[in-house]
């Protein structure tokens, strides 16, 4: 996953025609890089952007989503405002999503903490009963080196 932020953008030339893209710096930056290439005619202006967790899926998604208004390349011939809008409900459906999995999955590792803890008491528990097994046998051979002792003693 690779943080970033998903953005919408305009070029002067091309009025009917919008950019969807990503980028892991500022928009900002990335609309001043684009407006200076060569191959531009006309000037970028960043009309939306949204932080995201994972740029490049939230880009494959929206292009996705567009596709039956791709242009060329990250150009989309679409209603800008409700390219806005669509982006913005997708990015928050995914985010809800995301927080639901990140829930289930903290659930599921709380889970198996607990039963970890539970299978470490229960072989702790274990080794103590053996260990006590152990000086129970321990003084039992005492008993009967003591038993021994005192026959010899006797005799």
């Amino acid at each position: 996953m690779s943080k970033g932020y998903i953005y919408i953008m305009s070029d002067s030339e091309h009025k009917d025609k919008i950019k969807i893209g990503k980028t892991e710096k500022h928009p900002e930056i990335r609309a001043e890089q684009m407006s200076k290439q060569t191959a531009s005619i006309g000037d970028f202006k960043l009309q939306w952007f949204e932080e995201v967790s994972d740029c490049h899926f939230m880009e494959s998604y929206l292009h996705f989503i567009f596709k039956e208004f791709h242009y060329k390349k990250e150009f989309f011939k679409i209603d800008l405002n409700l390219a806005m809008e669509i982006a913005k409900e997708s990015i928050l459906y995914f985010e809800e999503l995301e927080n639901k999995l990140k829930d289930l999955f903290l659930g599921k590792v709380e889970f198996i903490e607990k039963r970890i803890k539970a299978l470490e008491i229960s072989n702790r528990l274990a080794e103590a009963k053996n260990k006590k097994i152990d000086l129970n046998r321990l003084e039992s051979l005492i008993t009967k080196q003591d038993q021994i002792k005192q026959f010899i003693k006797t005799k």
